[in-house]
């Protein structure tokens, strides 16, 4: 985009900040590919953001902003900072996040006043030294980039407040970050770090810690002289004990030892009293410690994917907890203390052995979330109902032949999943669900799409494939909220017409790869609000033109059916982004097919291609396939008008009467025609001509006229000489491509 062009929008961009009413600029997503020239002129300007374009390089100009506080230039395509941003005095926060640099100009030593660094997502591989000038600096963020270690000098930066170097090359850490007194936040997860040196017990204000994605084997000791700490994070490690010592850290809030080796839980951990977020998931842990009550301002526990075969009743005097999850053990009851659990507003109990539900279930009314899957339950308590407040329910994976009748109380239900059970009917107070929006009942038992989810008023999503369905009811179109159905993989015996009249469809599936396959699409889909419409895996032959005519049509996915032509008509289809035709059996593609415009996606291999060939179109990139029609399609004109030429030179009148009337059949009205336009033996050739001309044309698009088949017609006909001297002509043109 020509940043010019945007000058008369450039003001429409400003603004002044509620703090100090200082003057900004943010102009996000605009592909610019250099900084428009008039952004200079603003010389008071406070604040300047330009993210999410292409820009490679800073001008000069730069240094005509030097009222800058805030200068953002995320997200573009920079290799570099010019250095003249060093004389931007009055710079407070730089960021330079998601870009390509990989140095920093020694100039920015000189910004006395800068505060905020974010360079996160780059290619640096060593810190930047010139950041270690600046001594105001209170938060650095160099993320995601190679960095492989920490200069001594950091610890110059005796402001810094926050330092974080997540997703670097890190082996260790440098001694002098534990110089910095009153550093409060260190992010260094996603390193490759083992140990930690002995100063870091110096850094008796830090707050939070993340070493998550390390390669830590223990906890290190002197992590536990942190007085201050109040997050530690150390998840995805190789920690395969918690030293008792864990109990000096009396103002921990949230500890993170998610996916580690541990297997025992120490008595010592519960002594955090102020323990609010607990995360063991991911271990090897079989019991939970017989004091587990004293961590009572505990507010999430998570300890799913460990080895739990029983819970001890006195997590259950946890009563603050509001999020517990104990998925992925092997737990088949839980005590009736659950009952204490009153604010509880997320259980996760996936991937257990339970077969009906905990006693006391019913009293946990403020639960909002729910996950039961993968267990082995078949039916529901009626206090199951009681959960009022319940607006996600995961009950897929069990063993659910009926309804649960005791959903139907949960009015508040907007998200269902109870696929993979064996239901084939729902009751007939299902439609009570009023808020629902989304309903997964796929791999059920379902013969008949059931006619009570039909009058659901905020239902947006419903997913029915892999059941028996063989039809949808005409009171789908009553579904107004509907967006995305999915019917893939059912007994359909043809297109279900009626999922045409739903009125919002956005998304139909209708992949039959392991389900009755159909033959033909309906002419109902014209003017279907459909945008995206998925047939693979049927035996289409042909799409109609009522394809062509659906308004939003975007993505049409019909790969692996056996589909022998497209129609000219559906190259007009101007909004279609997605085209998947591969694995079927086209041998040409309509001469407009470049009329595609909008094609972004594009698959035509495993078709018995000729024109264009399969080398051709296996790039899926629309502008040659169209060079090649175009082309070979003029190339045919050409050769097919020489073959007719040929063939007016040899023909009787006798013969080309026999020929129309009895080898071609055309209508008796055009044979008439034919003969009084060209009359008399000196327009013979001509009406020879014309006659071969409607041959062709009558031949229409479905099965269009070959110069191949052309030479076999009249060698069946009895033209042996002739059929021979048109395929000499042929073979000789095709390998001349004159």
């Amino acid at each position: 985009m020509d940043s010019n062009s945007n000058k008369d929008g450039i003001e429409s961009k400003l603004f002044h900040s509620v703090v100090g009413n200082k003057l900004c600029l943010m102009i996000n997503n605009e592909s610019f590919e250099e900084i428009p020239k008039k952004i200079f002129s603003y010389s008071d300007l406070g604040g300047l953001c330009v993210t999410g374009s292409d820009i490679t390089d800073i001008p000069d100009d730069i240094t005509k902003l030097m009222c800058l506080e805030e200068l953002n230039l995320s997200s573009n395509r920079l290799m570099a900072l010019n250095d003249k941003i060093g004389q931007l005095t009055q710079l407070r926060l730089l960021d330079f996040s998601h870009n390509e640099i990989t140095k920093l100009p020694n100039s920015l030593s000189g910004l006395k006043t800068l505060k905020v660094v974010e360079g996160f997502n780059n290619l640096l591989t060593d810190f930047p030294v010139a950041l270690l000038g600046c001594g105001a600096l209170e938060g650095l963020s160099l993320d995601g980039n190679s960095i492989r270690s920490i200069p001594d000098k950091i610890s110059h930066l005796q402001c810094l407040r926050t330092l974080s170097l997540a997703e670097n090359s890190l082996e260790f850490v440098n001694s002098s970050i534990c110089k910095i007194e009153g550093l409060l936040t260190l992010h260094l997860s996603e390193n490759n770090i083992t140990n930690l040196s002995k100063e870091f017990e110096n850094l008796t204000q830090l707050e939070d810690l993340l070493l998550d994605g390390n390669e830590f084997d223990f906890i290190p000791i002197q992590i536990f002289s942190l007085d201050s700490l109040i997050q530690l994070a150390m998840s995805d490690n190789q920690i395969q004990i918690i030293q008792p010592e864990i109990s000096r850290l009396d103002s921990l809030r949230v500890l993170g030892l998610n996916y580690n080796k541990i297997c025992v839980v120490p008595g010592e951990l519960c002594y955090l009293s102020n323990l609010e977020i607990l995360g063991l998931e991911g271990n090897k842990i079989s019991e939970v410690p017989s004091n587990i009550a004293e961590l009572y301002n505990l507010k999430e526990l998570y300890l799913g994917d460990n080895c739990l075969k029983e819970v001890n009743p006195d997590l259950f005097m946890c009563s603050d907890l509001q999020i517990l999850s104990l998925g992925k053990n092997q737990i088949k009851s839980l005590p009736v203390e659950i009952i204490n659990l009153k604010k509880l507003k997320i259980l996760v109990l996936s991937e257990n052995e339970f077969l009906e539900i905990p006693q006391g279930f019913g009293s946990l009314v403020n639960l909002q979330e729910v996950f039961l899957d993968h267990n082995r339950l078949s039916k529901l308590p009626k206090e199951f109902g009681h959960l009022t407040k319940v607006s996600k329910l995961n009950l897929s994976h069990n063993s659910f032949s009926d309804f649960p009748q005791a959903l139907t109380a949960l009015v508040t239900l907007e998200w269902l999943d109870m696929q993979n059970n064996n239901v084939s009917t729902l009751t007939e107070m299902f439609s009570s669900l009023a808020s629902l929006k989304t309903l997964y009942l796929n791999n059920n038992a379902f013969e008949v799409f059931p006619i009570e989810a039909c009058h659901l008023p905020c239902l947006e999503r419903i997913n029915f494939s892999e059941n028996l369905l063989e039809e949808v009811p005409e009171d789908c179109r009553h579904l107004a909220a509907l967006s995305s159905l999915d019917l893939s993989h059912n007994q359909f015996t043809s297109f279900p017409r009626e999922v045409c009249y739903i009125p919002h469809l956005v998304t139909l599936n209708f992949d039959q790869e392991t389900g009755a396959k159909v033959r033909y699409l309906p002419n109902d889909l014209e003017n279907s609000p459909i945008q995206k419409l998925y047939v693979e895996n049927n035996a289409l032959q042909l799409l109609p033109e009522a394809v062509s005519r659906m308004p939003h049509l975007t993505h049409l996915v019909a790969h692996h059916n056996q589909l022998t032509f497209l129609q000219e008509c559906q190259c007009d289809i101007t909004s279609l982004e997605v085209l998947y035709l591969h694995n079927n059996q086209l041998s040409s593609l309509p001469g407009n097919f470049d009329a595609l415009t909008s094609l972004k996606e594009l698959t035509l291999y495993g078709n018995p291609l000729k024109n264009p060939p399969e080398d051709v179109c296996v790039s899926g990139i629309l502008q040659p396939i169209g060079r090649f029609i175009r082309k070979a399609a003029e190339r045919d004109d050409l050769l097919m008008q020489k073959l007719f030429n040929m063939i007016s030179e040899v023909l009787t009148k006798q013969d080309l009467r026999n020929l129309m009337r009895s080898k071609f059949r055309f209508p008796e009205e055009k044979i008439q025609d034919l003969e009084s336009s060209f009359h008399g033996k000196e327009n013979l050739k001509a009406r020879v001509y014309h006659a071969m001309a409607y041959w062709r044309e009558s031949r229409g698009q479905a099965s269009p006229a070959t110069t191949e088949e052309l030479v076999r017609l009249f060698s069946i006909y009895g033209f042996e000489e002739l059929a021979g001297k048109l395929n000499a002509v042929r073979v000789y043109s095709q390998a001349t491509k004159l």
